[in-house]
């Protein structure tokens, strides 16, 4: 049983990566995507606005319950993005965005509120119509504290994001 599943989880992998010709998504297309970059781990979904524009939104939670004394702690963010796509090079697309986002964040022992606001530049490579990989640069403005207590930053991070679209 063990065999027929792991030889059904191969199957679904390389028709997902089968054919890099089936293109790019287009306009209509839905996406799962997983998300790594400066605001952490993240899950999201994708929609493709236009043939050359989509729009991504994520969220992110993390919580941990040590044994006593320690406190739990967690952490929660929510965002979304907006990337216009530039002309193709075979099947990857180079992109110019922006992203927005809100968080919190308790493990420091105190409350702490965030709101972060991004340029991005980069590409996503679609390794086939149902797959696709994109990486990117970033220049922020963000401010985050306890309340009233405020820091605000410019910063620049870098992000990767994985996508499997299902239309």
């Amino acid at each position: 049983m063990k065999k027929l599943i792991a030889l059904l989880a191969v199957v679904v992998l390389l028709g997902s990566f089968a054919s890099a010709q089936d293109g790019m998504a287009k306009k209509g297309s839905w996406g799962a995507m997983t998300e790594v970059s400066g605001t952490g781990k993240n899950l999201g979904v994708s929609y493709w606005l236009a043939d050359d524009m989509s729009l991504g939104v994520n969220l992110g939670f993390k919580s941990s319950s040590p044994p006593s004394p320690a406190k739990s702690t967690s952490m929660f963010n929510i965002g979304a993005g907006i990337w216009k796509h530039m002309d193709a090079m075979g099947n990857l697309s180079p992109f110019i965005g922006g992203a927005i986002g809100i968080g919190s964040d308790n493990s420091s022992g105190t409350d702490v509120s965030s709101f972060n606001i991004a340029g991005q530049m980069g590409a996503e490579y679609f390794m086939s119509k149902n797959f696709s990989v994109a990486g990117w640069l970033q220049l922020g403005f963000g401010s985050a504290g306890p309340s009233g207590s405020t820091t605000s930053t410019i910063s620049t991070s870098t992000g990767t994001q994985f996508t499997w679209y299902w239309n």
